[in-house]
């Protein structure tokens, strides 16, 4: 039982792991090590400079030789070494560091998605653009000043917005300089009232027309600035 053996918690918590979940226990954790290693090497691989690509394939070697040290002590392949299982056991200096560890490959991951967005960015040609989103000044603002961004960077750009009919977009979004399409949709009522029972048709012509919308304008990405989403084609 996990309560005879000693430091279960620490040194041995691969052997209590194993004891309390058995063999696809221990298959599932190796894999989930496994994984961790795989991005670890992906992301210093892909690094721009070959001092964040060290950097990360040392945390990754550095990481998963504590996995294999407490796995070995554990199943007798070493002695001892007071080595504890990095997540798992217990162990607040332990769990600080392989955080910040997980911190520094994350910025050179991110750094690394960041350099290859901005590349597509650069390379990409937008000639028709969509963009949706409304309702409150937190919606239709951004959305205009990415619109803003876009005739920027391409001036050549046709934009079109596309809200909700009777909305405040339908007032800004023209004031600001740009065209705009609205669509017969409404949100649903707290009570019963005629607008709920509109709402199903509403939605599916709504539907209809922003798909003709999109068939019409052919655009090289929508901007959906409500849920923050960019699709591109």
């Amino acid at each position: 039982m996990k309560h005879y053996i000693p430091e279960a918690y620490a040194d041995f918590y691969f052997a209590a792991l194993i004891e309390e979940g058995g063999l696809p226990m221990a298959v599932v954790v190796i894999i989930l090590y496994l994984a961790m290693l795989f991005r670890f090497i992906k992301a210093g691989l892909g690094a721009e400079d070959l001092f964040a690509t060290y950097v990360a394939l040392g945390i990754a070697i550095m990481l998963f030789s504590q996995v294999m040290v407490n796995m070995f002590v554990s199943t007798k392949f070493m002695p001892v070494t007071g080595q504890n299982m990095p997540l798992l056991s217990m162990g607040g200096t332990s769990s600080w560091f392989t955080c910040i560890a997980f911190g520094i490959v994350l910025s050179i991951s991110r750094n690394q998605f960041k350099t290859s967005a901005e590349n597509k960015l650069n390379q990409m040609s937008l000639n028709k653009v969509i963009i949706s989103g409304g309702g409150t000044g937190g919606h239709i603002f951004p959305a205009v000043a990415i619109a803003n961004k876009i005739k920027e960077v391409y001036p050549n750009c046709e934009i079109l917005f596309v809200g909700a009919e009777g909305k405040m977009e339908m007032e800004k979004v023209p004031k600001a300089g740009y065209k705009i399409v609205g669509l017969p949709i409404r949100g649903l009522q707290r009570k019963l009232t005629l607008s709920n029972l509109m709402f199903p048709f509403k939605l599916i012509s709504s539907l209809w027309k922003a798909k003709r919308i999109i068939k019409e304008v052919k655009p090289d990405i929508a901007i959906g600035v409500e849920v923050m989403q960019v699709l591109q084609r």
